[in-house]
């Protein structure tokens, strides 16, 4: 069963995106706690949560996340890489995002035929970008609504996305 929207697991503020639990903000929790005491190795917005106290399907996360005592968190951090386009007047860049409502997540929805996105593709392979992955700046912007306005206006866009495997 796939839920979209936003949750708030024992203070953690969290996106379902299909498959994966992406956190979104973790003001006043325990992660908020952790990220004081480990900045090294914090938990970030966008960080992927694969498994809570031994549990990897989403439907058993709000449970887990809820025992009291020690909560085992397992987050996958997103490969990064960099995406740089000129977008030329009359050239459609050729992805469909999606963004959510009650977070700062942009996440690509598909690439459409005949577009930049595409013709970057086939140029760089190691670089593909694809459905799934997170659009997490854009022209040094990390704001949602700030990345989503220079993909309209700019004509230079370089974008910093996210691989979730």
């Amino acid at each position: 069963q796939r839920h979209d929207g936003p949750h708030v697991l024992c203070g953690i503020n969290t996106e379902y995106m299909g498959a994966i639990v992406a956190l979104v903000r973790a003001d006043c929790s325990p992660i908020q706690l952790w990220n004081e005491a480990h900045p090294e190795s914090s938990v970030a917005a966008g960080d992927v949560i694969l498994e809570v106290n031994g549990c990897t399907d989403m439907e058993q996360f709000r449970g887990a996340f809820c025992i009291v005592g020690t909560c085992n968190i397992v987050v996958l951090r997103p490969a990064r890489f960099e995406i740089s386009l000129e977008t030329p007047s009359g050239h459609t860049l050729g992805m469909k995002l999606r963004k959510f409502a009650h977070c700062g997540l942009v996440v690509v929805e598909g690439v459409i035929p005949g577009g930049l996105m595409e013709q970057w593709n086939s140029e760089h392979p190691d670089k593909a970008l694809e459905a799934g992955f997170l659009i997490l700046g854009v022209n040094g912007v990390e704001a949602r609504e700030e990345m989503l306005l220079h993909i309209v206006m700019d004509s230079h866009l370089d974008f910093v996305v996210g691989r979730v495997p």
